[in-house]
C-alpha cells in the first residue's frame, strides 16, 4: 500500500518535473496556512514516502491531491484522496492477482 502510494508521488514529481526538495516546500506552502502545528516536508520526508518506508498523512496527501489538480494531473489527485482502506484494498487484489478476465 505505501508503496503503490510512493509510486504515485514519484509519479508527480517526474510529471512535474521536480526535485524531491522542490516538492517539499511546495506542500508545506500547501498546509502551513491551515495547521500551524505540523511539522515542516524536508526532501527526507519525500524519499519516505516514494520508498515506501512511510505514508503521508491524510493532510500531506490531501496537499499532494491539490498539487496533482492545480496541474491537470487528475488520475494521481484520485489516488492521493483514496483512503488507506482503499489502498489496502487494491493491494490486496493486486496480490492476488484478481483481474476481470473478460
Amino acid at each position: 500500500m505505501q508503496r503503490m502510494l510512493g509510486r504515485a508521488v514519484i509519479d508527480l514529481r517526474a510529471r512535474l518535473k521536480w526535485s524531491q526538495a522542490d516538492l517539499a516546500r511546495q506542500i508545506h506552502r500547501r498546509t502551513k496556512q491551515k495547521n500551524e502545528q505540523l511539522p515542516e516536508v524536508h526532501q527526507e520526508t519525500v524519499s519516505r514516502w516514494e520508498r515506501g518506508a512511510q505514508m503521508p498523512s491524510i493532510t500531506y496527501r490531501l496537499a499532494l491531491a491539490k498539487i496533482a489538480t492545480a496541474h491537470d494531473h487528475h488520475d494521481l489527485t484520485a489516488a492521493f484522496r483514496a483512503s488507506p482502506d482503499a489502498w489496502h484494498l487494491v493491494s490486496v487484489v493486486l496480490t492476488l492477482g484478481i483481474a476481470d478476465e473478460d
